[in-house]
C-alpha cells in the first residue's frame, strides 16, 4: 500500500484518552496512512495498548523509547515517517471521522505545502465551542508569508501544529525539527514552517477535537518555565524575521512578536529579580505596528513591574 500520509502520535502517560485517539484515526475514511505512535517513557498502561493495537492493525508503526518530551517524540516520528504528507495529533485529542479524506483531497488537488483546518475545543459531548476565530480567505491558495501576515492580521493565527498538514519533504528539506526540552515548541516551528512554504490554503472544515483537560501541561499553575520560554523563542524568531526584506511583512510579524513577548513576562512573572537576566526591556521598542501594542510596550518600557502587576490576569 502507498503511504499517503504519516500520522505522529506522541503518546505519554494518557491510558485514559489513548484509544479514543487511536480509534478515531483507525475509523478514518482515508485509509492509506501509517500512524506512527511514539510512546515516550510511559509509566502507566501505554506501551501495551500501543503494543496491542499495533497487533491488530499493520498501519501501526509503535517506536519505545526514553521520555524526552513532545518535541523530541515528534522529531522521533518524524524521521521514522514516509509519507508525502505529515499529521501530528495529540494522545488526548481525537479527529472527526472525514477529516483525512477531505483535507488530502484539497492538498493533492491544489498542490499545497500545508493544508489547515479547524478545531473545536473539547469539553464533553455537550460541552463544545470553537477553537479560534475562522480566517476570511477560505480555500485561497497563497505562500505561507502571506498566509501568516494575513492570519495575523484576522488575530486567527492558531501556532498548534496539530491543525495543520505538512508535506513531509518540507520538514525535511528545511530541517525543520522541533526543539527539544522547551514549553510552547508550536510558537517557535510554526512560523517557521510556513515561512518556507510556496503553497498553502486555508480549508473551512471543524475536524479536530482539542480536548480540555485539567493537569495538562498548559493548565499548571506555575509558568515560570512557560514564560522563560516565549521569552526565549521571540529572541530567536526577532533574528530570523530580520531576514525578511518586505518591511510591511516584518512589520507585521513583529507587532505579533510584542504580544507574545509582553505574555510570557506576564505568566512567568519574569520581573522578579531572580529573571533580571532574562527580560530586555527594549526588545519591545520599535516593534509595534498596532496602537493598542505601541501603548502596551511604552508602559511596560517605563514601568515593568506594574504593567506585570496590572496585567498578569489578563494574560492568564
Amino acid at each position: 500500500m502507498e503511504i499517503i500520509l504519516s500520522i505522529v502520535v506522541p503518546v505519554y502517560n494518557v491510558e485514559q484518552y489513548l484509544s479514543r485517539c487511536i480509534d478515531s484515526i483507525l475509523n478514518q475514511t482515508f485509509t492509506e496512512f501509517e500512524l506512527i505512535l511514539v510512546n515516550d517513557g510511559s509509566t502507566d498502561n501505554c506501551p501495551i495498548i500501543c503494543d496491542e493495537y499495533a497487533k491488530r492493525d499493520s498501519r501501526i508503526k509503535i517506536i519505545h523509547k526514553q521520555n524526552g518530551g513532545l518535541s523530541d517524540a515528534r522529531n522521533a516520528g518524524i524521521d521514522l515517517a514516509r509519507g508525502k504528507y505529515i499529521s501530528f495529533i495529540d494522545s488526548d485529542d481525537f479527529i472527526i471521522n472525514t477529516s483525512y479524506e477531505k483535507l488530502l483531497y484539497q492538498a493533492e488537488k491544489n498542490e499545497l505545502d500545508i493544508i489547515t483546518g479547524n478545531a473545536i475545543e473539547y469539553y464533553t459531548q455537550d460541552n463544545q465551542s470553537p477553537k479560534g476565530i475562522k480566517r476570511s480567505f477560505a480555500n485561497e491558495v497563497m505562500n505561507g508569508i502571506d498566509f501568516l501576515v494575513r492570519s495575523y492580521i484576522e488575530r486567527a493565527m492558531l501556532h498548534c501544529v496539530q491543525y495543520s498538514i505538512y508535506r513531509l519533504d518540507l520538514i525535511k528539506d528545511n530541517n525543520l525539527y522541533f526543539k527539544k526540552g522547551i514549553l510552547h515548541e508550536d510558537n517557535l516551528w510554526t512560523p517557521q514552517i510556513f515561512l518556507k512554504a510556496k503553497r498553502v490554503m486555508y480549508y473551512d472544515l471543524d475536524f479536530y477535537m482539542h480536548y480540555q483537560r485539567e493537569g495538562s501541561i498548559t493548565k499548571r499553575k506555575d509558568k515560570t518555565k512557560n514564560g522563560i520560554d516565549l521569552v526565549n523563542i521571540c529572541y530567536e524568531l526577532e533574528k530570523i524575521y530580520k531576514c525578511i526584506q518586505d518591511d510591511k511583512v516584518r512589520a507585521v510579524l513583529n507587532d505579533v512578536l510584542v504580544s507574545t513577548y509582553l505574555r510570557g513576562v506576564c505568566i512567568g512573572r519574569l520581573t522578579r529579580k531572580e529573571y533580571k537576566d532574562i527580560i530586555n526591556r527594549r526588545f519591545v521598542l520599535g516593534k509595534s505596528r498596532r496602537i493598542k501594542n505601541k501603548f502596551k510596550s511604552a508602559f511596560f518600557f517605563v514601568c515593568p513591574y506594574l504593567y506585570v502587576t496590572l496585567f498578569q490576569n489578563y494574560y492568564k
